[in-house]
Parts: C-alpha cells; structure tokens; sequence
C-alpha cells in the first residue's frame, strides 16, 4: 500500500500546487510566444494560464463566432426550407390556373390584356407597398379590390355565355 499512499500525497499536492506541464510548440509559434511574453511583460507561465482558462470556459471569442454560426446555419436552414415551401405553392398555383383558366377569343385579347396590365400593376404596387415597410402584403391585398363591379359583370357575362 506504499504506492497508493504516495498517490494520494500527490493528488493532495495537485490541489495546493500549480502542476507542471511541457507542451511542445514549434519554433515559429515559440518565437511569437517569447515575444508576446517580453512586450506584455508577463510570465511565460501566466500567459498560458490565462489563454487556457479563455480557451477552456467559453470565454474564447472563436467559442463565440461558432456559436453564432450554427446558430446562423439553423436559421439560414429554415429559411432555405421556407423557400422551397414557397416556390412548389407558386408552382402549383400556376399549375391549377393553367388546368382551369378559360381561353380567350381573338377578339376579346385587347380588352384581356389591357385588364391583365391593369392588374399587374396594381400587384407591383401592393409589392412596393410591402418594400416599403407599410405593412405585410396580405393586409394590402385583402383592402384592394382586385377588380371593380363593371370588371365582375363582364366575367360574369362571358362565363353565362360559355355555358
């Protein structure tokens, strides 16, 4: 039992003595240590206590910057996902109009188009709105009207036509 004697006089002298170590650096890294030690006019030993200790609680500013980062990556993550979500809904929706919209006659295209332009342009100004911070999209399209009484009544009558 001599050994385990010795042991635990050790382990006591390790709670109530700074342990020696002797890590092997190399030369370029040893140069800038020898200097850094010189112009902080600090002891070799306390300069790396102290790097360790920064290093070791969390306290090391690249402990931080990759925190930040897996904490970037997770959102850029859902937003690349939201994205996806957001495209295939386009997708679809301009799948089913094309499946459901009725084709035009040749002699109703002007007036088509000029209500398509009509449209179109008072979409790009509910996005301009947006853009501009004066709310979400959703809320400025539900207060405009998409198209005025004399607009439903001619879809109405070329529809009851149709039939």
């Amino acid at each position: 039992m001599p050994g385990s004697e010795k042991q635990s006089k050790k382990s006591l002298k390790r709670g109530r003595k700074k342990q020696k170590i002797q890590p092997y650096l190399s030369p370029d890294l040893y140069d800038r240590f020898k200097d850094f030690a010189q112009k902080s006019r600090g002891t070799e030993s306390g300069i790396v206590e102290d790097a360790l200790n920064c290093y070791l609680d969390d306290s090391y500013d690249a402990v931080a910057v990759l925190k930040r980062l897996t904490s970037l990556e997770s959102r850029n993550k859902r937003i690349e996902r939201d994205l996806h979500i957001m495209t295939e809904i386009i997708l679809l929706y301009v799948k089913v109009w094309y499946a459901h919209a009725p084709e035009i006659k040749e002699e109703d295209r002007g007036a088509a188009e000029e209500l398509a332009s009509k449209r179109y342009r008072a979409f790009v100004d509910s996005i301009r709105t947006v853009l501009s911070n004066q709310g979400p999209l959703i809320e400025h399209l539900v207060k405009e009207s998409v198209a005025d009484l004399t607009d439903l009544e001619g879809i109405i009558q070329a529809y009851s036509e149709k039939k």
